[in-house]
């Protein structure tokens, strides 16, 4: 009997794309410390791939999202019970199948690795997941710990595996250049789901592929509202965005225009800038160079993003990105 149609859901998400900055990470990685040319890079991209299009087709059912990557999420087209299943399924085959991928020497080690990183995953989307079934706004520091669990996981795991497999070569890693990628990871995990919350409101682009403000829809509570919170913690725009069953595009285009005015887009656009800043710094103390790598150029070149657009704009913009 064929069991593979049973991992369809996973394939299909794998198939339809995406930007690959995981798997780029790793090279990343591995030429930092000297291990650019390990046999075993494929495979911990390979494997990190396949963990990052897990989480995407659970989190897309837990999070009730219909288009990722322009496309119908996995549920919609094989259903809910099918796609959850094929997920849990691609996984344990991923943490059975550690001592046929990996030499012997650090199998073990490993296995513990991919283990705490998806009791890490977990805990983080678990967090996001709480949050908007209760509607409670978190602070700043209860924020960055969901996204270094969540997002940041899987950055932290490849970084560890190159190290792993880095030993194989003779390579050993300092302690120092050790907790200097892995401030870097953290940084990158940051400037990931920051940009990620904050281009879902403000780009033309992402709007194409999955809606004008679809966190607007879901009611998350993204990094958008952890710092409209703090700046005000008696703000009712959450409350009353969670208050309305169905977000017609006049309140989304209202609620943007509040953030707007409230300068929260702004304070996001710059905190990024901050971040960005800190991940060349951090690039730097590593390399011993002020220019930064052609992987840097490239990776904030795919995760670009821009000035927030003014209100009076977004109609414009709106009937722009329909007709394109």
């Amino acid at each position: 009997m064929n069991i593979d149609i049973l991992l369809d859901p996973v394939k299909y998400t794998i198939n339809s794309g995406g930007k690959n900055t995981r798997g780029l990470v790793i090279k990343y990685v591995q030429n930092l410390i000297g291990n650019g040319k390990n046999t075993l890079t494929g495979i911990i991209m390979d494997d990190i791939n396949n963990l990052h299009n897990i989480s995407l087709v659970i989190d897309d059912i837990q999070d009730g999202t219909k288009k990722r990557r322009g496309q119908d999420c996995a549920h919609i087209i094989y259903g809910m019970p099918l796609s959850l299943n094929a997920a849990y399924l691609k996984c344990f085959n991923l943490l059975k199948n550690v001592e046929d991928r990996y030499p012997k020497e650090i199998k073990e080690t490993t296995t513990q690795l991919f283990i705490s990183a998806l009791e890490s995953g977990h805990i983080g989307q678990g967090l996001d997941i709480y949050w908007t079934t209760k509607e409670y706004i978190p602070t700043l520091d209860e924020y960055l710990y969901m996204i270094d669990n969540k997002t940041g996981m899987l950055f932290e795991l490849g970084s560890k595996l190159c190290f792993e497999t880095a030993k194989l070569n003779g390579i050993e890693v300092t302690k120092e250049k050790r907790d200097l990628i892995q401030k870097l990871m953290i940084f990158i995990g940051r400037f990931f789901q920051i940009r990620d919350d904050y281009v879902n409101l403000t780009s033309p682009k992402y709007w194409r592929l999955k809606g004008f403000c679809e966190d607007f829809d879901e009611k998350k509570v993204s990094y958008i509202f952890t710092l409209l919170n703090m700046k005000d913690e008696n703000d009712i725009l959450y409350r009353t965005l969670c208050s309305t069953s169905k977000v017609s595009e006049k309140e989304k285009i209202d609620y943007y225009g509040y953030l707007y005015n409230k300068q929260i887009l702004h304070q996001t656009y710059v905190n990024l800038e901050v971040y960005k800043g800190n991940i060349i710094s951090v690039e730097n103390a590593l390399t011993g160079s002020k220019e930064i790598t052609g992987f840097l150029k490239m990776f904030f070149e795919k995760l670009e993003y821009s000035p927030p657009i003014d209100p009076i704009k977004i109609k414009q913009t709106l009937l722009a990105t329909k007709m394109s």
